[in-house]
């Protein structure tokens, strides 16, 4: 049991954008939607959602891929790199990354090994305290 903390599983960096309201982004940035689906798109000093997707495969290679198929890992992130780490595990093309469920915070997806392919087998909502 160990605990590793692995930067190149964080959030995409939005750079200049960082911290910004969504409202505010669309209405100060002019053709922000289409920037926004552009996955070769970076914002203003931040990175693309290509960076993102090759940062988070190329950490993949360095943690989980050199794993035994029978070990267990948990990899806390964000959305969008928790969306590469499925596009990546799943073999999905980053164009497909719609296709997969919302990852909420505190969600749990789990992901699993099976004759060297993976399988998304299930997802667990977050427990919200009311």
């Amino acid at each position: 049991d160990e605990l590793c903390d692995f930067p190149a599983f964080d959030e995409r960096s939005f750079g200049d954008w960082e911290g910004s309201r969504w409202d505010d982004l669309t209405v100060s940035i002019p053709e922000f939607d289409a920037k926004w689906i552009d996955n070769s798109f970076s914002p203003p000093n931040g990175e693309s959602r290509f960076a993102l997707f090759d940062r988070v495969r190329s950490a993949l290679k360095q943690t989980v891929l050199e794993h035994a198929a029978s070990d267990e890992i948990l990899i806390v992130g964000h959305g969008g790199s928790g969306h590469a780490i499925l596009c990546s595990l799943l073999n999905y093309p980053i164009e497909a990354r719609s296709t997969l469920p919302e990852l909420d915070n505190g969600s749990l997806t789990i992901v699993e090994q099976r004759s060297k392919e993976w399988h998304l087998v299930g997802q667990l909502p977050a427990e919200v305290p009311r």
